[in-house]
């Protein structure tokens, strides 16, 4: 065994052994699932001390990424204000404040700030600490907000008065972190529940400030392929229920002027067929893959939204992916996927005209930002691509003008000393798997190899962002070249992409990474023996079945919260999420999904292999992943590695799957992430590229 701290003897006695379909499989460190046992506990603390033993040589390089990451952040800053009502709303950040301040001004960016939430305030005295969605009455009076205190994801809503400054007496705990929508009386709420397995399966009604025990139940879903959310329309006419599986969809609405009328539901479920809601003037707008699978968007009438009223607006394209849609008055804007590029299109619904908006960059990010007026021309998007830094932007739907708003302040970054590109990698069956690429100019041009950091997800149809990483730059300044790629199992390419990466075609997901990894090497862009690998979630799966196939390809890898334990979570219905999880990845209790998901659970194909040097990392209250993954993964691996190279495992024992909360405690895990990165590449030594200023006496001092 290789490099243990320590490993339990217990291990042995408490081996588990399943018979499943004429198979015997025994798992030796099934006992680390024991969460109330003080040896588990204790086992993950010195599995913690013994990674921070080996780093200890490198707390100047640790330390010092983390300075670099600091120095480049405006402490004290703020986001672009939005418009609601006769309100500019905006949040910001203090020097030393980990978390964000809501604020508004009232009729003009001159006047006086009023503060209507201080996470900070908060947080203080707890180890984790989240806000959710936070969501305004529409008479401006009264403020809904989510917060969770565990990291296990089931927030408690809150409501406060803003006047007053104070909270309102009502609490009601577990329910869903985004699905908070307020009626046009500005005193009623609809919102999700969760189960005891985090999944939000009730819909509520309750007016604001009242004990839980009086709210109303508008629906409840038994059936757990669905989860419930909750969200109100830009036109505030109703509020809309969705319940989403992975392969099935449907929608009913709340009248937001008579939220005591209950729901109706628009179009019961058909299995296989997918469809979303928003309003507009006498109509429901639809988006749908009914007789679709890119999508396309469909209109029904809001007195009959049943199946049979529906009427094409904007017809299927082959090669557009239709992702989402946000309906305005007299416009409808599109988020679409075009060639495995995001992109924006804007429906003026007077002509009937479909135009694109422009971007300029080979690689970026574009989404909808703070919209929140109904008959507004111009919608509010925010762009950002692996060198440019987050940035809002207002377009003009009708004369096609856009604005710059505000660019996120990263100090001490020069955008143009860094280049980002596009490149294209064969894969089994003919596919081109898309590469992004991002790196410095002078140390790398995009033709001599380089050591090669690349990211990969591939799963639940989630197209793997290019956003902008300010912590990334502390890799690109030192010479490495930040690549991500977006494999099968994501829709970068529309949705038969990530058709092709899931139940009985999982397997390819794991050879568009390798062969993404090859390719790059192949053509003289990375240096062998100097690349590295990180996914996180299902991700971190993707890199556990790298891991066993393709061991030699990879010097360092990083798991985060990795899905690896796939077959045993599967097997478990009173886990979270695996229900709902079998339309994604196979239900093994049919013999054809066990066999095919036994040929690549990353668990489950641990060997004497010569792995690379891994670290894994779990989130001890991680309602998604459960920590014993990452932790069984780790003890296995250096049970049976051959190489002598170092397994590692990190455990937030106070965090979830999201990793620690507060933007400085977010940027020490990345610092440590990136220590390994470098120290396992042989790069421990070298300096950036570009002397960085120096910070602040008091960030320095906090430093120590």
């Amino acid at each position: 065994m290789n490099g243990s701290p320590m490993t339990p003897p217990m291990a042995k006695r408490a081996a588990k052994i399943f018979r499943e379909h004429g198979r015997e499989r025994v798992d030796w460190y099934y006992w680390m699932r024991d969460r109330d046992n003080p040896e588990v506990r204790r086992y993950l603390e010195a599995e913690n001390a013994y990674v921070e033993n080996l780093l200890a040589p490198f707390a100047a390089l640790r330390d010092g990424l983390y300075a670099e990451m600091v120095a480049r952040l405006k402490e004290d800053d703020s986001s672009y204000p939005y418009s609601y009502g006769n309100y500019f709303y905006y949040t910001r950040t203090v020097a030393g404040g980990a978390f964000r301040i809501h604020c508004r001004k009232l009729g003009s960016l001159d006047a006086g700030e009023q503060i209507l939430l201080d996470e900070n305030q908060l947080a203080a005295g707890h180890d984790y600490f989240h806000v959710g969605h936070v969501a305004v009455s529409p008479d401006h009076r009264l403020l809904a907000y989510l917060v969770d205190t565990q990291g296990d994801e089931r927030y408690e809503l809150r409501f406060r008065d803003l006047q007053a400054g104070a909270d309102l007496p009502g609490r009601i705990p577990a329910v869903e972190a985004g699905s908070v929508a307020w009626a046009n009386d500005s005193q009623t709420v609809v919102f999700a529940t969760l189960d005891a397995l985090t999944r939000p399966y009730e819909i509520y009604r309750i007016r604001a400030g009242a004990a839980a025990s009086t709210a109303t139940r508008l629906l409840s879903e038994a059936d757990e392929r669905y989860f419930l959310f909750v969200h109100r329309c830009l036109s505030g006419r109703f509020i809309v229920v969705s319940a989403i599986s992975k392969v099935t969809s449907w929608a009913a609405v709340v009248d937001a002027n008579d939220p005591e009328s209950g729901l109706r539901v628009l179009a019961p479920p058909r299995e296989g067929v997918e469809y979303s809601v928003e309003h507009q003037g006498d109509r429901f707008l639809i988006l749908t893959n009914r007789d679709a699978p890119n999508f396309r968007v469909m209109q029904a009438p809001t007195h009959d939204a049943d199946w049979a009223a529906w009427r094409e607006l904007i017809p299927a394209r082959p090669q557009v992916y239709v992702m989402d849609l946000l309906a305005f008055s007299a416009f409808v804007a599109l988020l679409i996927r075009r060639d495995g590029q995001p992109a924006v299109e804007i429906l003026d619904c007077r002509r009937g005209e479909l135009h694109a908006v422009a971007f300029s960059e080979p690689v970026f990010e574009v989404d909808f930002g703070a919209n929140m007026i109904y008959e507004a021309t111009s919608v509010r998007l925010g762009f950002e691509s692996p060198i440019t830094p987050p940035t809002t932007l207002d377009y003009d739907m009708a004369t096609r003008e856009q604005w710059v708003r505000k660019v996120l302040e990263v100090r001490g970054y020069e955008p143009e000393a860094y280049r980002s590109e596009r490149v294209w990698a064969p894969a089994d069956g003919g596919a081109l798997v898309p590469i992004s690429l991002a790196y410095r100019r002078d140390l790398a041009d995009g033709s001599a190899p380089r050591p090669l950091y690349l990211e990969g997800y591939g799963a639940y149809g989630f197209p793997l962002p290019v956003s902008f990483s300010q912590a990334k730059v502390s890799l690109m300044d030192r010479g490495i070249v930040v690549a991500s790629a977006h494999v099968r199992g994501g829709s970068d390419l529309g949705r038969s992409w990530y058709d092709d990466g899931k139940l009985l075609r999982k397997r390819n997901t794991i050879g568009d990474f390798a062969a993404a990894a090859r390719h790059l090497v192949h053509s003289g862009r990375a240096i062998p023996g100097r690349l590295a690998a990180y996914g996180a979630s299902a991700g971190g799966l993707l890199i556990g079945a790298v891991l066993n196939e393709h061991p030699a390809l990879f010097e360092a890898v990083i798991a985060d919260v990795p899905f690896v334990d796939l077959v045993t979570t599967m097997l478990d219905p009173t886990l979270p999420l695996t229900v709902t999880e079998w339309e994604e990845w196979g239900d093994p209790r049919d013999k054809v999904f066990y066999d095919y998901m036994m040929s690549y659970s990353p668990y489950d194909n641990v060997g004497p292999r010569h792995y690379p040097h891994v670290l894994l990392r779990g989130g001890f209250t991680d309602p998604r992943v459960p920590y014993w993954e990452p932790a069984k993964m780790a003890a296995k691996l250096r049970e049976h590695t051959t190489s002598g190279k170092d397994v590692l495992l990190l455990t937030q024992l106070a965090a979830g799957h999201m990793g620690a909360s507060g933007r400085y405690e977010r940027f020490r895990e990345v610092a440590a992430n990136y220590c390994f990165i470098l120290w396992k590449l042989g790069l421990a030594g070298v300096p950036p590229a570009v002397d960085r200023a120096v910070f602040r006496e008091e960030v320095a001092g906090g430093l120590q």
